[in-house]
């Protein structure tokens, strides 16, 4: 990519603002963009609110030899204390809507958030993201790490994802091309998730409410939800290890409520790193990941 001095360039930019259904922001505070809370100055934001929009932005700065990185919900992301200087794209309008295609089949835009698809699902009587409650993410980011909890993961209710590749062009992937594993999904280098399809299971509408509100309960009393953080901040170790979650290994090095600088490490949850007075900088939150990192390999390797 070209640093952003470069890349906007005047003609560059009058290029930009002559696509409909984008607005440019500069110097974007990134603590209002993620939940975390942390993070300075994105130089540039681009907020797009149309598919068409969306791939004439990419074409625009494919000829340009230059590309894009896209932001979801912000809930896995972390900016550094000084600028950041490669532009940055939010999803907005048409990609924040969904409907049905048939009685269980949804066609759901990338930007919608997760909690809110799930709250809708099961008022209207469909069932499969009960699990969902207390997850902070939209549908694109979902997909791209995989996101679970309680047994479920989102990986296992998607038929297929459109995607814009970083020229602008339209694919459709398929579980077994995205291979979910925990966490994780084999999305292309530089690929925009734009949206998915879906397909739930028909359910009666009290009892997927009553599943979603009982997981979103058990967020609320173990998980500090009411904070900045990341969420979960480490994967947990593999069922082969025969190790504790991330969360235990971390309390059983005595690590919960340490702090560097405005970074805590949750007192309610071990693998919480949260920003309780809102004032964390990058480093200190990286430097207390590293102390946990260490901490962790040193005793149980």
């Amino acid at each position: 990519m070209i640093a952003l001095a470069s890349v906007l360039e005047d003609s560059l930019l009058q290029r930009i603002n002559e696509i409909a259904g984008v607005t440019v922001r500069f110097d974007v505070d990134a603590k209002t963009l993620t939940t975390i809370g942390v993070g300075g100055r994105i130089r540039t934001l681009f907020v797009v609110e149309t598919l068409v929009a969306l791939q004439a932005l990419l074409r625009t700065f494919a000829s340009a030899g230059s590309g894009l990185s896209v932001l979801g919900g912000g809930s896995n992301s972390l900016f550094p204390d000084g600028d950041y200087l490669l532009p940055i794209v939010r999803l907005g309008g048409e990609f924040k809507e969904f409907r049905k295609s048939s009685a269980t089949e949804l066609e759901i835009g990338a930007a919608m958030g997760l909690m809110r698809l799930a709250r809708l699902t099961a008022r209207e009587g469909l069932s499969g993201l009960e699990f969902a409650g207390g997850i902070p993410a939209t549908i694109g980011g979902a997909i791209a790490m995989n996101a679970g909890a309680h047994g479920g993961e989102i990986g296992d209710r998607v038929s297929s994802v459109r995607c814009l590749t970083a020229d602008g062009e339209m694919i459709r992937l398929t579980p077994m091309d995205l291979r979910f594993g925990y966490r994780h999904s084999q999305l292309p280098v530089g690929a925009i998730i734009v949206g998915c399809t879906m397909r739930l299971a028909a359910s009666e509408r009290d009892r997927a409410e009553k599943e979603l509100a009982e997981n979103l309960d058990y967020r609320k009393r173990t998980q500090p939800l009411s904070l900045p953080s990341f969420g979960s901040t480490f994967r947990n170790p593999s069922e082969d290890s025969h190790l504790p979650s991330a969360g235990q290994l971390i309390e059983d090095v005595g690590l919960k409520g340490c702090s560097r600088g405005g970074a805590s490490i949750s007192t309610l949850h071990g693998n919480w790193v949260v920003n309780p007075s809102r004032t964390a900088t990058c480093q200190d939150v990286i430097s207390l990941m590293s102390t946990v990192k260490k901490k962790v390999l040193d005793r149980f390797q």
